[in-house]
């Protein structure tokens, strides 16, 4: 049975960024549904969307998640840009058919999300810039030793450019497209397995 595919937007709401993304999936042949927790509202900078993810919190976020998942059935495959990775990985850890995991700029290690362990035989692909601003390395390490070592294959990719959301090409400061396209081949590879096309 192929998974649906959930996505969870940044700090900055639906942008063209996980719109993109979204597209892409569709195209390999999956159901995708991109959450709107904010609402509708989508914002340009982050300390607008900072403020708004704050006044919601981590508890209102992840429960704007959960009704998203209300009589949903089958197996599911995580994602998150940013923040919105931090609420997949809690996703993950929650709904007990979880397959996969994709992290787009966000990693945090299990604890900081009231996790022991990760959960074996979810395979989890983590992606970043080599320059993002927001990037906490001792973070990525720690959750890619304890995805390893709970034996779920896990997969780290880097890119060369600044930009924290860099597949967003209307972010124009942080947009590269040949980083937004090699990421696109990553997941490629990564949802291909699942659909029965390797």
């Amino acid at each position: 049975m192929t998974p649906k595919i959930i996505v969870y937007h940044s700090v900055l709401g639906i942008r063209q960024g996980e719109k993109n993304l979204a597209e892409r999936m569709r195209k390999l042949g999956f159901e995708v549904i991109v959450q709107d927790l904010y609402e509708g509202k989508v914002f340009d900078d982050y300390e607008s969307g900072l403020a708004l993810f704050e006044e919601m919190g981590v508890m209102g976020l992840v429960a704007q998640a959960q009704k998203g998942l209300e009589g949903m059935e089958g197996p599911v495959i995580f994602s998150g840009f940013s923040n919105g990775g931090a609420l997949a990985e809690v996703m993950t850890l929650q709904y007990p058919q979880t397959v996969g995991c994709l992290l787009f700029h966000a990693a945090l290690p299990v604890e900081e999300i009231g996790a022991a362990e990760w959960p074996k035989e979810v395979p989890v692909q983590v992606h970043y810039a080599d320059k993002d601003p927001w990037r906490e390395e001792e973070y990525v390490e720690k959750f890619l030793e304890q995805v390893a070592a709970s034996g779920s294959p896990v997969t780290f990719h880097e890119y060369h450019t600044k930009g924290h959301l860099f597949t967003d090409p209307t972010l124009p400061d942080e947009y590269n497209e040949k980083a937004a396209e090699e990421l696109y081949r990553h997941v490629t590879q990564f949802l291909n397995s699942f659909a029965g096309n390797e």
